[in-house]
């Protein structure tokens, strides 16, 4: 479970990265 969990993480931290600078990038639009 530890291993998924930390994966599942990553993967949100992740797209979260990729949703800011999208948002920041439309902002600036």
């Amino acid at each position: 479970m530890k291993r998924s969990l930390g994966v599942e993480i990553r993967f949100l931290t992740a797209s979260l990265k990729i949703s800011v600078k999208l948002f920041k990038l439309i902002g600036l639009a």
